[in-house]
This record gives C-alpha cells, sequence and structure tokens, in this order.
C-alpha cells in the first residue's frame, strides 16, 4: 500500500510542470479526479488485503483454530471492504462526470429586441457552446488513464449538450412567450438562435436562464435595439376610461423607439371631437414633441383629455375611440394623417395605440329657500318656496321631495314628485308646514331634502333644516289687555292726586 502511494506522489511531481499552464480551476478539476482515483486505488488495495485475511480465516476455520464467529466477522469485514472500492469506483466516474461539466460552458453570444407587425415585442438570442476543449482533452486523457468506463467517446463529442431549456425573466418573472424553449442539442463551437415574444415590450435588461445538465445558469443581459422599421411604439396599460364632463382624464403611455440613431418625434392625439382639449405632460411641463437616441430610447409620459362640460359634439355614456400618435414632423400630411384609420396608419410606419373614453356625466342636486326661519300660531299653518336646482351635467328622473318633522304635524310639499329635471333646470315647489294642534309654544325644527337615483346611485341635496317657531292665538289680546289696566292705574293715581291736593 505504501508503495502506491509513493507512485501517486511520483505521478504528482511528474505532472507539477503541466499544471503550471493550467488555470487554477483546471488544476482543482485534475486534483479532484486525481483524489478520486487515489481513493480507489487504496480501496482495492485495502480490498486485496481484506479477501487474503478471509481466505487465511476459512483455512483455519476447517482446521478448527478459529471460530465460527471469528469468520463471520472477516467475512463481513472483506464485504465491507467490497462495498468501499464499488463506492469509490462510482465516486471516480461521478468526479469524472463533474469534470466534464465543469468543463461544459453555454454563453448567451447576443441577445436583440425588435418590432414586428402589429405592435408586438420580440426578443432574438443567440446561444453558443463555448465549452474548454482543452480541459475536456485532459479530463478524457484522466479517463483513460485510470480506467474509467462507460463513455468511450472524443473529448468534442463529450461536450455535445443536450435537452437544453431556454427562459427570459424580468424582475424573477417569466416575460418570454412561450415561457420555454427547448434546444434539442448544441454541439461544441456550434451556435443556436431563439426567438420568444417578449410580453412586457419596455423591458431593457433580461435575466437568460439556462438548464442543462442539471444545473442552471442565469445571464443578465441588456437587448440591444433593432427594427426592420423605425417606429415609435406606444403603450397605455388603461387604454380605456371613464371621464366626467367637465372634468380631465389622464392616460399613462409609454413610448420605446428601438433604432440607435437619433430623432425627434411629433406627438399627437388624433380622433376626438373638436372641442375636447388635450395635451402631454412629463415630469410637469407640457410637451409636444419628443427626442429619441441611443441613450434614451424610452420615456413615460401622461395624456390629459379635458371633457367639455356640455354633450354637443358627443353623446353621454357612448365611448369615443381616439389614437396617440408618434411620428416624424414633415414626412406627413397633415390632411393624409387627419383622415387616416389605424390600418393606414400602422401601414404608413405611424406608431400609434388606440384608446378609448367614455364622457360620463355629473349628477347633482340642490334644494333651497331664502328663509330658513318660520313663525306659526297654534292652529295656524306656514308656507315658504323652495327652489330645486339640476346643477349636474344629466337629466335627473323621479326626484322625490322630503321633509322630516315632528309626530303629527303635517309638512308636505308640492309637488312631491318631479318627473324629470334637465342639466342647470330650476323648479319651484311650495312647502306648507302645520303643526299639530297640541303643540306647545316654543322653537321646532323641520329637515328637508331632495334625492333620486342616476345609474344605481343615490343622488342626494345638502340636507337644510327650518326652523319653526309656535306663538299662542290670545298672546296680543293679553298684551293689550294688561297695557290698559296700566294705563287705567296711572290715570287713577293721577286723579286721586289732583283731589287730594285741592282739599
Amino acid at each position: 500500500m505504501s508503495s502506491i502511494f509513493y507512485l501517486f506522489v511520483l505521478l504528482l511531481c511528474a505532472l507539477a510542470a503541466q499544471a503550471e499552464n493550467l488555470t487554477k480551476e483546471q488544476q482543482r478539476i485534475l486534483l479532484d479526479l486525481k483524489e478520486a482515483h487515489l481513493t480507489l486505488e487504496q480501496a482495492k488495495a485495502r480490498e486485496s488485503e481484506v479477501e487474503i485475511e478471509h481466505e487465511q480465516m476459512i483455512g483455519l476455520k476447517e482446521r478448527g483454530v478459529v471460530t465460527g464467529q471469528e469468520l463471520r466477522m472477516a467475512r463481513e469485514d472483506y464485504e465491507r471492504a467490497r462495498e468501499e472500492r464499488q463506492r469509490a469506483e462510482l465516486n471516480l466516474q461521478r468526479a469524472f462526470l463533474h469534470s466534464l461539466s465543469d468543463a461544459t460552458h453555454l454563453t448567451v453570444v447576443n441577445g436583440q429586441k425588435y418590432g414586428v407587425e402589429g405592435d408586438k415585442v420580440r426578443v432574438r438570442l443567440t446561444l453558443r457552446n463555448d465549452s474548454d476543449l482543452h480541459l475536456a482533452q485532459m479530463v478524457d486523457h484522466s479517463r483513460r488513464r485510470y480506467e474509467i468506463n462507460g463513455l468511450d467517446q472524443d473529448a468534442a463529442s463529450l461536450l455535445q449538450v443536450n435537452n437544453i431549456f431556454v427562459t427570459i425573466l424580468a424582475d424573477r418573472v417569466m416575460v418570454g412567450q412561450p415561457y420555454q424553449v427547448h434546444i434539442p442539442v448544441l454541439a461544441l463551437g456550434e451556435e443556436v438562435e431563439v426567438e420568444v415574444g417578449l410580453q412586457r415590450p419596455e423591458v431593457e435588461d433580461l435575466t437568460v436562464q439556462l438548464q442543462y445538465l442539471n444545473r442552471t445558469d442565469d445571464h443578465v443581459i441588456h437587448l440591444e435595439k433593432a427594427s426592420a422599421r423605425d417606429v415609435v411604439r406606444v403603450y397605455a396599460t388603461q387604454f380605456s376610461q371613464e371621464g366626467p364632463l367637465g372634468n380631465a382624464v389622464a392616460y399613462e403611455l409609454q413610448l420605446e423607439r428601438l433604432a440607435e440613431d437619433e430623432k425627434i418625434f411629433q406627438l399627437m392625439a388624433h380622433g376626438l371631437p373638436a372641442d375636447f382639449r388635450w395635451e402631454f405632460e412629463s415630469g410637469g411641463r407640457n410637451l409636444s414633441r419628443l427626442r429619441f437616441s441611443r441613450d434614451h430610447s424610452s420615456d413615460s409620459l401622461i395624456l390629459n383629455v379635458y371633457v367639455p362640460e356640455q354633450a354637443e359634439s358627443f353623446a353621454v355614456d357612448q365611448p369615443l375611440i381616439f389614437s396617440v400618435l408618434a411620428y416624424e414632423p414633415k414626412t406627413v400630411a397633415a390632411e393624409v394623417l387627419a383622415a387616416a384609420d389605424p390600418a393606414r396608419l400602422q401601414a404608413m410606419g405611424i406608431g400609434y395605440e388606440q384608446l378609448q373614453l367614455v364622457p360620463t356625466g355629473r349628477a347633482e342636486l340642490e334644494l333651497t329657500t331664502l328663509n330658513l326661519d318660520l313663525s306659526v300660531n297654534g292652529e295656524g299653518e306656514s308656507q315658504s318656496v323652495w327652489n330645486l336646482r339640476n346643477l349636474g351635467t344629466v337629466a335627473l328622473l323621479d326626484i322625490r321631495l322630503q321633509a322630516l318633522s315632528p309626530p303629527g304635524w303635517e309638512v308636505i310639499f308640492e309637488p312631491q314628485a318631479i318627473a324629470q329635471i334637465a342639466p342647470r333646470e330650476e323648479i319651484e315647489a311650495v312647502l306648507t308646514v302645520r303643526p299639530v294642534n297640541s303643540a306647545e309654544i316654543g322653537r321646532y325644527e323641520v329637515k328637508t331634502s331632495a334625492s333620486t337615483q342616476h345609474k344605481g346611485q343615490w343622488v342626494e341635496s345638502v340636507e337644510r333644516t327650518v326652523n319653526i317657531n309656535i306663538k299662542s292665538d290670545g298672546s296680543f289680546w293679553g298684551i293689550t289687555g294688561l297695557v290698559l289696566l296700566l294705563v287705567s292705574i296711572v290715570l287713577g293715581i293721577a286723579v286721586f292726586t289732583v283731589q287730594w291736593s285741592k282739599r
């Protein structure tokens, strides 16, 4: 056993000069193979020694020198030595396969993002088998020297990679279409192109994940831009929105140009009625043009569309279809552009995105009066005039006027129900208050409001509170009587004083 170790040391010394020309990774791989081979040789030597001892124990047992228990122990030692030798053989084969795996490399040579028909974006990847042939040849030489069985091929054939799976990710999410591409085989030095759709067109940095030989390699790459046509692609996540009359609607847009040179593009909202106003905004500033270059290939904008207060050129609750255009100025005549439909825009090479706007009305009611303080005699009534206004931008139907009063009182609007009230229209209603006969003198409250439903939602006016003051019917004559009594007393005192003075 010591002689085997001595020979192994000599072998290491003989290969030292060659190892000086190897990289650290290559030296590590060769040392792993040598270590696995040394372990195998030691296991073989151990098995041979134990086998001899086992055969000797068999002869001694036949002569009655050793017991059966001692023979069984010798047999178990021999079986353990044989298992260690088999395990060492497997470890050597495993080290050989690992060495080949370390010598195998797939490289992402190139990655391009380009546009195709229909404003879709695809990714083209170029993969190459850049495995280390020199290392594989050394590993194969070690295989022949160590007599490793199972793979009788040349080094180049051993570096052929089968069953490669390609996945592209952005922020750890699969963004390719299809999600995974299968490459059956890729020989040493060969290249293959992989094309997939890109579900997130705005992405510029991707992770290309390669799965092969029971391993996973992630390559982070920056996509180059290539396009058959110089078109600015426009994307809107919220392409359909509702906008109340008299309000603004904001569309978030992402624009991208797949080219390397510098150009300026005009922005336009195409297809809206003339009474709609619109403007593009970026960073709080309005703009009408964008400059694209190699270092500035994408931008984020907001399109603000202002809906008129009056629905004169359009119908409320009916969708309006329009487009956002990005085109080179002075290359398209204005009249041609104004008459172009989406198919024509695409044929002309103009970037566009179709958007939808649904103008919606605003429902708002107001119920007011000039006097919120009323006086009522104990058995009388009081009336006040109220104005019901439609402050919204849509007609309202079936409006109800309500009054909440103390128990037993008769408080009613005339009319109580209004079939329809147009936008900005005003209707008069009369509120009659009749307190209950037993109402005591004092102050009471009556609450009034108007309400209806519009598109399944309640529309209510601000609640108004009317103060009702109850006065007694005999209060006037009582005060008059007290005044006459006081005057009579004063006159009586005066007459008595004059007569007394005469005496």
